[in-house]
């Protein structure tokens, strides 16, 4: 996947296949079958192959997007509102740690790399923000909440917490590029 074409891909045809797994999704969660966390990692790419588009190829996004869909989107529970702002501060201090930029087996300028490449951002944040969303719901006992207001709250620890999460995605297309460059 070395040299990706995108130009191959039809977004109305994609925009109207996320809008078919959003339903799909919807009605697994509804049944409470877990298969549905399963569809959110293709949901996931999906997004992050639509916003490359919009920001990084300047597709527009009237042909990438189902505005109505993703406005629907939007309108999220304070707990997805939360996990959403939690995974876009732990990417932040990751990326201005020194220390996440040091791993004996992945360079650091690749590490580098792969947190400012829009695409890999994206799947990151995204990552972070599914998984955020999963501990919520399975160990809610884990969160800090505040006294007053009864909502979820940052907690300083969770960087730590999640960054394996990061280290192992980085690491995974560190040894995908290995295996092209072979």
């Amino acid at each position: 996947m070395k040299n990706f074409d995108f130009s191959k891909i039809d977004f109305t045809d994609l925009r109207t296949q996320k809008g078919v797994l959003l339903v799909i999704i919807d009605e697994l969660e509804k049944k409470q079958d877990i298969r549905f966390e399963e569809l959110n990692g293709i949901l996931n790419l999906i997004d992050s192959i639509q916003d490359y588009a919009v920001d990084v190829l300047g597709v527009p996004e009237m042909m990438v997007f189902d505005l109505d869909v993703e406005e629907n989107r939007e309108a999220s529970t304070p707990e997805e509102n939360f996990a959403r702002e939690s995974a876009d501060r732990i990417f932040d201090e990751l990326c201005e740690s020194d220390g996440f930029h040091q791993d004996d087996e992945v360079p650091s300028i690749f590490i580098e790399e792969m947190m400012t490449n829009e695409m890999h951002k994206a799947i990151i944040k995204s990552s972070l923000r599914e998984q955020i969303l999963e501990d919520i719901k399975s160990y809610p006992v884990l969160f800090d909440i505040t006294e007053t207001t009864k909502e979820l709250q940052y907690d300083g620890d969770m960087r730590e917490d999640y960054e394996g999460l990061v280290t192992r995605y980085i690491k995974k297309q560190f040894a995908r590029k290995q295996e092209e460059d072979i």
